[in-house]
């Protein structure tokens, strides 16, 4: 009776473990199967939206790609539009020019010339300037300066000799100091050429520096007959010949010697003692 027992414990036992075995494969393979059926729902949810964001980027190349050519496209008409009226407007300032050079001949052709004008022809105005001179045929300030304004650029000059002190300098100081140092040069000129009678000049060559500046080599023949060498450097300003500085004997700056002179009447960087000194100068000069 207790081996009946026994038996039957055993088979209950066994029952209950293949069922508990049977559940537990069950239970892994629908849970693998769905694993791999979330995983390809994953994977495809995944490919969906990469498909998505390269769709989004291929149209919004193709969106760029269409701006620019409507960019490109509107620029070419614009630009040929104001190719098109070019030739209207060249044609309209075409004839005003030439109703004004009608109007004006005369100062057309006064304009032209200056801008051909050679180095050459300025030294030849100044040494006439100076052979009258000379001669007393010019013995006043007011006639002798519109030879210096035409032949001389005092603006060069001065921001030459003055430097920085021109640059820190406003513009009312400026015209003041540029007002007397025109004095200054025009009045030296007569007080030494007034002594000197049939005084003669003799130009030597012409020569370009650096492609810059032109260096007229002469000599002033006094009426001691000694010669002496004077040559001039002059720059292009508005298509006019202007000498910036002279070397005596060949050699002796007038730039550098003024800035020396000067120097002691520059030391604060400022150019009201210059104009002072200048003005008071000018003053005597002639006396």
């Amino acid at each position: 009776m207790i081996n009946l027992h026994l038996k039957l414990k055993k088979k209950i036992f066994l029952i209950i473990f293949f069922i508990i075995a049977i559940l537990i494969l069950t239970y892994t393979f629908f849970s693998k199967k769905n694993e791999g059926t979330d995983k390809k729902i994953n994977e495809s949810s995944v490919n969906k939206n990469f498909n998505q964001e390269q769709d989004i980027e291929k149209s919004e190349e193709k969106n760029k790609k269409k701006e620019t050519k409507k960019s490109f496209s509107d620029e070419s008409k614009s630009i040929k539009e104001k190719e098109r009226t070019l030739p209207k407007n060249q044609s309209k300032l075409n004839n005003l020019d030439k109703k004004i050079k009608e109007k004006n001949p005369s100062s057309h052709s006064e304009d032209s010339k200056s801008k051909n004008l050679d180095a050459i022809d300025t030294i030849n105005e100044l040494h006439e300037g100076l052979i009258k001179v000379s001669n007393k045929e010019i013995y006043e300030y007011k006639k002798f300066m519109p030879i210096i304004k035409n032949t001389y650029d005092i603006e060069k000059m001065l921001i030459m000799i003055l430097g920085n002190s021109w640059k820190n300098s406003n513009l009312e100081k400026q015209k003041k100091i540029l007002s007397a140092f025109e004095e200054y040069v025009t009045k030296n000129y007569l007080k030494r050429f007034i002594k000197i009678r049939n005084a003669k000049f003799k130009i030597e060559k012409k020569k370009n520096i650096k492609n810059k500046f032109i260096m007229v080599e002469t000599i002033l023949i006094p009426n001691n007959n000694e010669t002496v060498s004077i040559n001039y450097l002059l720059s292009n300003k508005n298509g006019e010949w202007k000498i910036f500085d002279v070397l005596l004997a060949g050699s002796i700056s007038e730039i550098a010697t003024k800035k020396s002179e000067f120097s002691s009447l520059l030391k604060d960087g400022k150019i009201d003692k210059l104009i002072e000194a200048l003005n008071e100068k000018n003053s005597i000069l002639l006396n």
